[in-house]
């Protein structure tokens, strides 16, 4: 079965590029650029998932995001 899930991609502070998937647990990778994160990240996700159902589990839901914003701290 073929499943589908939003990714965030981000910049470490040494210039690696960190992808992730919110919505399932333990699913990150990083790479030298965005689609090689993106590529290690996919083999990720179906390695997380096929553990899920291994274990008797059903895959998570694609989150849904509501509002994207950002959060101020004033130290």
């Amino acid at each position: 079965m073929k499943y589908s899930y939003e990714a965030i991609i981000e910049q470490d502070e040494g210039g690696h590029y960190v992808a992730s998937v919110p919505c399932v647990e333990a699913c990150y990778a990083q790479g030298a650029t965005p689609e090689e994160a993106a590529k290690n990240l996919a083999d990720v996700l179906e390695m997380r998932l096929r553990d899920i159902i291994e274990d008797g589990g059903s895959p998570p839901v694609q989150c849904r995001f509501i509002e994207r914003i950002t959060i101020e701290a004033d130290v």
